[in-house]
């Protein structure tokens, strides 16, 4: 487990991770962000988790 994170994007607002497998290959990242929604135009202030897998890096 590492708390070093290089990447730096406003929109999150709260916890940002990424997960690697034992080959050290990026398999998922994503993160909260709750004022995305509302600054591309909806009513409301939406609160959102998101995140995306790299099915390629599953494979070991």
């Amino acid at each position: 487990f590492s708390t070093n994170f290089g990447r730096d994007i406003e929109y999150y607002t709260g916890i940002v991770f990424e997960i690697y497998n034992s080959s050290k290959k990026e398999i998922a990242r994503g993160g909260r962000y709750d004022g995305l929604l509302k600054s591309l135009g909806s009513k409301k202030n939406i609160s959102a988790v998101g995140a995306a897998i790299n099915l390629n890096n599953l494979k070991t």
